[in-house]
């Protein structure tokens, strides 16, 4: 049996699934019995064992799950969940599924509204044929905070139905923090995030996990989206800054990327990890309006 302690590792998959599993605790408290169930007998006397890396631990507790379905949503934004007061919430990518229900194809597009402007998450579009039915994507993790909502778009179109699911919590009790958006990439070189005193941050991938390398891959998962509408094709570059550093061609962490207009590029990755008072930064090299940067962050106890 693999797993802590077996001294194989923990397949990815099963940390990811690890990462929605709910917990029954024993009465009323947060006390768990660990499973020694694969352990050699002499393991059964020691300490409880612990996780071994940043993945742990993950605070999931009180996450409810809501399944949200929609039928024949219009033409246009249709805001289909907002985050309450008091709450965030996660949406896993690759979970929305759709189904056309008209006799034309449409366009999909999707959306985080933050303070009354909606940042587009997705490709220039998804396409549904008629009376059709696929897997639509976020392309980014998304965790949403108290106001933010969630927005479908039908670019062409009408009568779509969607199903999807997301995790509510209180705020307190996720260790996933933010889907940080830039909303205005230009040539002023942007701290967009600063891990905080005491912690480490994790990018998350696709799958509101840590970035992971694949198995044959020097290329971490997707953790970093931006979105190009500003006319022409934008050249971006980011910068992982170590604190009291500024950003040079020495914390330059991945190849300048080219974005061409009313796209997105999913290959300017973030650092697996961070530690306190290491700046993400992001240039663009033109000043146009149009470009935006969407990632979500998680937060752990150094």
């Amino acid at each position: 049996m693999g797993g802590e302690g077996s001294g194989r590792p923990v397949k990815p998959e099963n940390l990811i699934k690890r990462q929605y599993e709910q917990r029954t605790p024993i009465a009323n408290d947060d006390f768990f019995i660990p499973n020694y169930s694969g352990l050699q007998e002499v393991k059964k006397t020691d300490p409880a064992i612990t996780g071994g890396g940043p993945e742990y631990p993950i605070k999931l507790k009180n996450g409810v799950y809501k399944q949200q379905t929609f039928s024949n949503l219009g033409a246009g934004y249709n805001d289909v969940y907002t985050c309450p007061v008091g709450k965030k919430a996660s949406i896993p990518y690759q979970l929305i599924r759709g189904y056309n229900n008209s006799a034309l194809a449409m366009t999909v597009r999707f959306h985080i509204k933050r303070g009354g402007t909606s940042y587009r998450i997705s490709n220039i579009s998804s396409s549904v044929g008629a009376a059709a039915g696929l897997s639509l994507f976020t392309y980014v993790p998304i965790i949403l905070e108290a106001g933010d909502i969630f927005q479908i778009e039908l670019v062409t179109g009408a009568g779509l139905n969607v199903g999807f699911f997301l995790v509510e919590y209180p705020e307190a009790d996720l260790d996933f923090k933010h889907t940080i958006i830039t909303p205005a990439l230009d040539t002023t070189v942007k701290t967009i995030y600063t891990v905080p005193a005491g912690k480490i941050a994790i990018p998350c991938n696709l799958s509101m996990h840590y970035t992971f390398l694949p198995a044959g891959s020097t290329t971490p998962v997707v953790d970093h989206v931006v979105y190009n509408s500003s006319g022409a094709t934008r050249n971006i570059t980011v910068y992982l800054v170590p604190d009291g550093q500024v950003a040079g061609t020495n914390y330059k962490y991945t190849l300048t990327q080219a974005v061409s207009n009313n796209n997105l590029s999913m290959n300017i990755a973030f650092p697996p990890i961070a530690i306190a008072g290491d700046k993400f930064q992001i240039v663009s090299d033109n000043n146009a309006a149009g470009q935006h940067s969407v990632f979500s962050i998680m937060e752990l106890d150094a």
